[in-house]
């Protein structure tokens, strides 16, 4: 299967959660003192040789396909982790006045 195909199997590239210039594969191998080493390979799919590339290129059985994060996407995760303390403090604040 080739990466697009895999993309699309996914159901695509959210833009608000991914970007499609970070898409990263990582390629395991077993080296000769049994440690595991990868190969990684980069691909943009926001220029069309990128999808070009990616329709072309296979994926192995233990490819690791990883789509790096927008900047929306890890601001939205800090709002997340913030957000049940900031209410806590604004619940105990209006409880004391």
């Amino acid at each position: 299967m080739s990466l697009i195909e895999a993309l699309t199997q996914a159901g695509g590239l959210d833009a608000t959660k991914g970007k499609d210039s970070g898409v990263l594969i990582f390629r395991p191998h077993l080296g000769m003192n049994s440690k595991i080493s990868a190969q990684v390979f980069t691909i943009d799919l926001s220029h069309t040789e990128g999808v070009l590339l990616a329709s072309q290129f296979k994926l192995q059985p233990r490819d690791v396909v990883y789509v790096k994060s927008t900047a929306f996407s890890q601001y939205n995760a800090v709002i997340a982790d913030l957000l049940p303390t900031i209410t806590a403090i604004f619940e105990l604040y209006q409880l004391t006045k």
